[in-house]
C-alpha cells in the first residue's frame, strides 16, 4: 500500500484526505455537547447542572452542585479538573464521577450518583478521559474554543437586530451554510447589552442555529429579560463576545455565552444554556443543562494543513 505522502497519490486526493482529516477531528459542537461549563479559571459560587471542564484553576469556597440532572453511567464524568481544587468548600456531585489530573482530597467531594462512581487522578487519568473526546490536551480544548470564536466573527450577517428605545428586536432570516440553516447577527456591545431591557427573537424556529456575533472590546452586562422565540430555542442560540474584556449577567439568559478570551461574571438570573470563558466567575444563580444542540459553522481546515498541500503542490510542479 502506497503512502499518502506518495508523490504518485493524486494532489486531489491528498487535498481530499486534509479535508476528511479536518472534517474527522474533534469541533467545537463535540465540545459544546461535551460540556456544560468549560473555562480555564471557574470560580464557582452556584449550581451548574451539567458537566464541568477547567483548565487551570477550580475554586470553591462553599459548598455547591455540579453534574447531571438524570442519571449516567458512572463513567461519566461530571467534574473534570486539570489542577485540582482550591478553596474550602465541597462539590455534591449529582450523577457521574470525576477526574483530576492532579491528586485532590477525596473529601472535597460527595457523589450521589451511586455505586461505581468515583474520583479517578493523576496523568493517565486525565489523558484517558480527553483521548474519550479526540482531545490530546486541555490546551487543545481551549484552542478550538478560540478559533470557533475568531471564525464566527468572520462570517458575513445575514440576519438583522434592531434597537428600539430599550429593546432590541433579532429577525431571523437563516440561509444555507457548511449544508444547515444558520442565523447569522453582528451586532455591537455598546448599543446591545447595557441598555438593553428586552430581546426579543422571530423566525428562530426554522433555524438550525441562532449565531449572535457581539462586537466589542469593554465590560458589559446583560441585564434584559428575554421573550419571543428566544424561549424554548436556547439550545440553539449563541452569544458569541469575541473582543470582550469581560461580560456580566444579573437576569436569566436564554442561550449560550461564549466569550474564550473573557471573563464571565454571574451575579443573578440564571444561564439556559453553554458558559465558555477564560475565567468564570459565579457569585449568584446557575448553569442550566440546556447544552448547545443545535449548529454553528465550524472553521475550515487551519491554514497549517492548507500551507502543506500549498508545499507539496509547488514541490510537484518544480519536478
Amino acid at each position: 500500500m502506497k503512502s499518502l505522502s506518495s508523490s504518485r497519490l493524486p494532489l486531489c486526493l491528498f487535498a481530499a484526505a486534509i479535508f476528511q482529516s479536518e472534517a474527522g477531528a474533534t469541533t467545537v459542537l463535540d465540545l459544546l455537547s461535551t460540556w456544560n461549563v468549560a473555562a480555564n479559571n471557574y470560580d464557582m459560587g452556584g449550581e451548574t447542572e451539567g458537566p464541568v471542564f477547567v483548565g487551570n484553576t477550580f475554586t470553591v469556597n462553599t459548598t455547591q452542585q455540579v453534574g447531571f440532572n438524570n442519571a449516567v453511567d458512572a463513567n461519566d464524568y461530571a467534574l473534570w479538573l486539570n489542577n485540582g481544587i482550591a478553596g474550602t468548600g465541597q462539590v455534591n456531585v449529582q450523577s457521574g464521577s470525576v477526574v483530576s489530573r492532579q491528586p485532590v482530597d477525596s473529601g472535597r467531594f460527595q457523589f450521589n450518583g451511586g455505586a461505581g462512581t468515583s474520583l479517578q487522578e493523576g496523568d493517565a487519568a486525565w489523558q484517558n478521559a480527553l483521548s474519550e473526546v479526540g482531545l490530546n490536551s486541555g490546551a487543545e480544548a481551549l484552542g478550538i474554543y478560540v478559533d470557533a470564536s475568531n471564525y464566527w466573527a468572520s462570517l458575513e450577517a445575514n440576519s438583522t437586530a434592531v434597537v428600539d428605545a430599550n429593546s432590541a428586536n433579532f429577525t431571523a432570516t437563516p440561509e444555507l451554510v457548511q449544508g444547515h440553516q444558520v442565523a447569522i447577527f453582528h451586532v455591537t456591545a455598546e448599543n446591545f447589552v447595557t441598555s438593553i431591557g428586552q430581546f426579543s427573537g422571530s423566525g428562530f424556529g426554522s433555524a438550525e442555529g441562532i449565531l449572535i456575533n457581539v462586537a466589542g472590546t469593554g465590560d458589559y452586562t446583560i441585564s434584559g429579560n428575554f421573550i419571543g422565540d428566544f424561549q424554548n430555542n436556547e439550545s440553539k442560540v449563541i452569544f458569541n463576545f469575541y473582543e470582550a474584556n469581560s461580560v456580566s449577567f444579573n437576569s436569566p439568559v436564554d442561550g449560550s455565552i461564549f466569550a474564550p478570551n473573557s471573563t464571565i461574571n454571574q451575579t443573578g438570573g440564571n444561564v439556559e444554556g453553554n458558559i465558555v470563558a477564560s475565567n468564570f466567575v459565579q457569585r449568584n444563580g446557575e448553569v442550566h443543562d440546556f447544552r448547545f444542540d443545535g449548529f454553528a459553522p465550524i472553521p475550515e481546515p487551519s491554514a497549517a494543513l492548507l500551507g502543506s498541500f500549498a508545499g507539496l503542490l509547488l514541490l510537484r510542479r518544480k519536478r
